[in-house]
């Protein structure tokens, strides 16, 4: 999972990533000072297995020099099995974009949640193929294997392949 924050007026001594992993071309609808604009993303395509935390408390030597040794440890769970979907939650963002061969997709579905209007670009399509909302075509990929898409607030599911399908 990819949480970053960004300071949504793009200023020197900006908060958290504006590119990680499958994610880039973030900007903010506010970019107002002090305004933060914040994504989420998954890609089931890319699994990871799920994490448990275990904590043990013992107590040291007794007397004045006694402590208390306070261990927290990391358990992985079974990894699940890889499918073709991932998902993005989006406050504030005003452009994303999403590199569906670096998430791991090949034809896919992405969920998409956002408080306003979005303008999603996607990469690594298959040039020519066509891009899908609420079962009707809203896109289709240029030669370049792009596309871009308006979200409108609320959630969004966009069906695509990649040149990895």
């Amino acid at each position: 999972d990819l949480i970053g924050e960004i300071d949504a007026a793009g200023t020197a001594g900006q908060i958290g990533p504006t590119r990680d992993y499958w994610v880039s071309g973030l900007s903010a609808r506010n970019k107002a000072p002090g305004a933060m604009a914040t994504v989420t993303a998954a890609s089931a395509a890319i699994p990871e297995p799920r994490l448990t935390a275990s904590q043990t408390t013992s107590l040291g030597a007794p007397g004045p020099t006694g402590y208390v040794e306070q261990n927290e440890t990391w358990t992985e769970g079974p990894l699940p099995p890889p499918s073709e979907n991932a998902s993005i939650a989006l406050t504030n963002v005003a452009t994303i974009t999403v590199d569906a061969i670096a998430a791991g997709l090949g034809c896919a579905t992405l969920t998409a949640q956002t408080d306003g209007p979005t303008a999603l670009t996607l990469t690594g399509l298959k040039p020519g193929s066509a891009v899908y909302e609420k079962d009707g075509k809203v896109s289709t990929a240029g030669g370049s294997g792009t596309s871009s898409i308006t979200l409108s607030a609320g959630k969004n599911l966009v069906t695509f392949c990649s040149v990895k399908s």
